[in-house]
């Protein structure tokens, strides 16, 4: 019997959908056991689901799936942070979601998150624009094997108390050297020295071990299962396709989701591309076509001014560079494996019936209709749906 699964990848630099069509996905599913899985990224994902009985989330650790009662499972290329996880659940308006996660989860510390802020801070007007809550550090240390820490290490206190120390004294003066970071201000030297901080963190980390489960992702082997993956970031912020240094530190492509998918069965794929009708950037890097102030009088109530990022930045959504980006992803679908390429274009509620787009240097005027038609059959898109709002009821289908 051959094995589906979806997979929502984001076609921008973020902030494409994510979460709305993850959330569409999972209520519609015809399985009552839902898994949604985080093949990529960390803490810094945030994903909006509003519900259309007014709840509304940004998701970083629990999946965008969660409000629909699925499962949320943290594949082994996510990289776990204690300490966020209890400050979204604090935000979180139901019972604590259930959470499996693969021992091999890298872990973020205290320790990674301040020398991002403290890196970031020292590039000035040159940030990598950077959440700052340490996802790329994390990735960062754990290339190295006398600093790694895991999910599996956590259980032994002990092992793990030895360990963060070994990377307060020893990894963050390297890795501060390493990033030519000359000095740092003294509230942040003395509260790195801190040993409250690092048992505070401890008890984080078996707070954390006390509210999920550990299982690899054998787990989600099973007829009856219905599997979703989850991607983080954009395909543009990808760290071997988008422009360096501006981009994230882990594959926002097909690339992670397949090779889970491979390990579990799963050999038919449909992979849900999504796309705003127009093109957003939060932080630092180019942005082709950017305008110099949101169009249509557009708000977005989730991407906020960040200290790092600084304000949401939009542009015309380019759409030969579009599907450029989502047909050379779209490659990466391995041998054996039978991919579907759907798309899913959002935010339509927000342009006017005749709006601007940019193809290349040129820029295009036209109706919805057509703009929709041109991007769907620009990828070959076996589906397209498209969304005229926040909630799940304002997804459709459009026929092609």
């Amino acid at each position: 019997m051959t094995r589906k699964a979806d997979i929502v990848i984001g076609a921008g630099f973020g902030d494409e959908g994510k979460g709305l069509t993850t959330d569409f996905l999972a209520y519609h599913a015809h399985y009552r056991d839902t898994w949604v899985v985080r093949h990529n990224g960390g803490a810094q994902a945030g994903h909006t689901v509003c519900t259309p009985d007014g709840k509304r989330h940004v998701f970083s650790h629990f999946s965008s799936g969660t409000y629909t009662g699925a499962k949320t499972f943290l594949s082994r290329f996510f990289a776990v942070n204690p300490a966020l996880l209890f400050r979204e659940l604090e935000e979180f308006d139901g019972p604590f979601p259930q959470i499996v996660v693969d021992p091999r989860c890298e872990v973020t510390t205290y320790f990674d998150m301040l020398i991002n802020e403290i890196a970031e801070d020292a590039r000035g007007s040159n940030r990598h624009g950077s959440v700052g809550v340490g996802y790329g550090e994390t990735i960062e240390r754990n290339t190295h094997a006398e600093f790694r820490l895991t999910v599996a290490e956590l259980s032994d206190i002990d092992a793990t108390r030895n360990q963060l120390e070994r990377i307060r004294d020893h990894w963050v003066p390297k890795r501060l050297a390493d990033l030519g970071v000359a000095e740092v201000d003294d509230t942040r030297a003395t509260f790195i020295k801190c040993n409250d901080l690092l048992e505070r963190w401890l008890i984080d980390a078996q707070r954390f071990l006390q509210h999920v489960e550990i299982f690899s992702e054998i787990c989600l082997t099973g007829n009856r299962k219905n599997i979703i993956f989850e991607g983080a970031q954009g395909l543009l912020l990808d760290s071997e396709r988008g422009h360096f240094p501006h981009v994230t530190r882990s594959r926002t492509g097909v690339i992670n989701a397949c090779e889970i998918a491979a390990t579990i069965g799963m050999t038919d794929l449909n992979i849900y591309y999504a796309s705003r009708c127009y093109k957003t950037r939060h932080g630092a890097g180019p942005l082709d076509n950017e305008l110099a102030e949101a169009p249509y009088g557009i708000v977005d109530k989730t991407n906020k001014p960040h200290p790092y990022q600084g304000g949401l930045r939009f542009a015309r959504l380019d759409t030969e560079s579009l599907s450029r980006t989502i047909l050379t992803d779209f490659g990466d679908v391995p041998t054996g494996i039978k991919g579907h390429l759907h798309l899913v274009l959002t935010c339509l509620d927000q342009v006017p019936e005749v709006f601007e787009y940019a193809e290349g240097c040129k820029v295009h005027r036209t109706d919805q209709e057509t703009f929709i038609r041109r991007v769907s059959e620009s990828v070959s898109a076996s589906h397209t749906f498209i969304s005229r709002g926040e909630t799940r009821n304002t997804v459709s289908f459009f026929p092609i």
